[in-house]
């Protein structure tokens, strides 16, 4: 099976995305984390659920391993703007985000979740691996998909 496309050069699509991405996301996109009261089975589940509830496609997963990575998912140039910090510039053709989220058990009824974006607007006078410039998330996939987490945790 062949692995999915999600940006990475060696076709690994865990690790790759984000140690490629490392030094453009460190010094772009600080992880953010939450810890959540529940086990980590239903926090595993809640996961999956709140990005098929966005249609946001998994490219990779491993639940042993707590990681889970999504396709690149492409957006326009105002939701680009609205989730991205793109230092006054204007990408006519939007851009894509990616999300990987880790997962830790800290207790029978402890889970840490840690979600890092992964955001590019596109460029395509760039020639790099992304096809863009990497930018700083402005916190709102964070705060969209944490309250979503909660949500699937406490309904019914």
């Amino acid at each position: 099976m062949a692995a999915p496309d999600c940006g990475a050069p060696n076709g690994n699509p865990i690790a790759e995305p984000t140690r490629a991405a490392g030094s453009a996301s460190s010094e772009t996109t600080k992880p953010a984390e939450r810890v959540f009261e529940a086990e980590y089975a239903r926090v595993w589940k809640a996961v999956l659920q709140v990005l098929a509830d966005r249609n946001e496609s998994i490219a990779a997963q491993d639940e042993r391993d707590g990681s889970v990575l999504t396709s690149k998912i492409n957006v326009g140039r105002e939701r680009l703007e609205q989730i991205a910090d793109t230092g006054g510039r204007t990408f006519e053709q939007g851009g894509w985000f990616t999300l990987t989220f880790r997962l830790t058990r800290r207790s029978e009824r402890e889970t840490k979740v840690v979600l890092e974006p992964f955001i590019v607007g596109t460029d395509p006078a760039r020639d790099n691996v992304w096809g863009g410039v990497p930018l700083k998330s402005r916190n709102v996939l964070e705060s969209e998909v944490f309250p979503a987490i909660t949500r699937q945790l406490t309904s019914p």
